[in-house]
């Protein structure tokens, strides 16, 4: 089941609220049922406008968290139809949109199976909080949410992540990291989360990776697999049009390689595709 989230409020520049349609433009839907699945085109979350009357949450320092109740909202959306879904013996595909859309998504696979694996491809780490976020933009936080270094009772949007099972840091790796903020290196090093940046994949090839984070993720016991990739994962020499791009990252060869891996283990139960933005590159 093919899902957009037409939402670019997690992040400042517009245009990611498109890319959702222009995946679907340039032919996903056909190109997965040529592959000989079965698709439903589940249509667009209808993304909760901010407006002056929204209500604003602040950090302790009392910076405002920029967009916090539109983006929790949207969120919160997409957590009750990603669960309807699985439910139904779908498998989501999630189609950004920025990355804070995640919380809705990861919440929803979190929801099905406590013990999910998550893998997230990414340039950047994406566990701020809001009191360690320099630019305050929801799209650099939504693992802090899911992984309850964020009490969500407390940020206007969120409360509905309350009753959300955490994800824990062993459930958690990393492939692709590359802009790291001093304050999440923290967060992660204290949770002991398993991070390879791209000096990993280049000192050790993808192959090595992939059989470690696999070997972590689903292992022998065959827990189900929750992918949240952005495409700012991928060298802009492959994938220019993101908001976000860093030199040094994924070739088109090792993100293939990486798919190819996770479709081997049988194991994917849910996918985000993120911070496509066609008004870029």
């Amino acid at each position: 089941a093919v899902i957009g989230v037409p939402q670019s409020d997690g992040q400042p520049l517009g245009g990611c609220e498109y890319g959702a349609a222009i995946l679907r433009d340039r032919g996903l839907l056909e190109q997965l049922a040529v592959q000989g699945h079965l698709v439903n085109d589940d249509g667009d979350i209808t993304h909760e406008e901010r407006s002056g009357s929204s209500p604003t949450s602040y950090s302790s320092s009392g910076r405002v968290i920029k967009n916090a109740w539109s983006v929790g909202q949207t969120a919160q959306k997409l957590f009750e139809r990603s669960l309807a879904l699985r439910s139904n013996g779908q498998l989501p595909v999630v189609l950004g949109g920025d990355h804070s859309i995640a919380c809705g998504s990861v919440a929803a696979a979190l929801a099905a199976d406590p013990n999910v694996g998550v893998l997230w491809v990414d340039a950047h780490a994406d566990i701020n909080t809001p009191d360690s976020s320099l630019s305050m933009n929801m799209h650099g936080m939504p693992l802090s949410f899911l992984m309850g270094l964020v009490d969500p009772s407390t940020v206007a949007g969120f409360e509905w992540m309350a009753n959300v099972p955490v994800l824990q840091p062993h459930r958690l790796v990393y492939v692709g990291l590359r802009d790291i903020d001093e304050a999440e290196l923290v967060i992660m090093r204290s949770l002991g989360i398993t991070a390879f940046t791209m000096h990993e994949v280049n000192a050790f090839g993808i192959q090595n990776v992939m059989a470690q984070a696999m070997g972590q993720l689903v292992g022998n016991n065959a827990s189900t697999l929750h992918v949240s990739w952005d495409i700012d994962a991928v060298d802009p020499t492959w994938a220019p049009s993101t908001g976000t791009s860093v030199l040094g990252g994924l070739s088109l060869t090792e993100a293939t390689h990486m798919a190819e891996v996770v479709a081997a283990t049988r194991c994917l139960a849910s996918l985000d595709m993120v911070e496509v933005n066609p008004m870029l590159g």
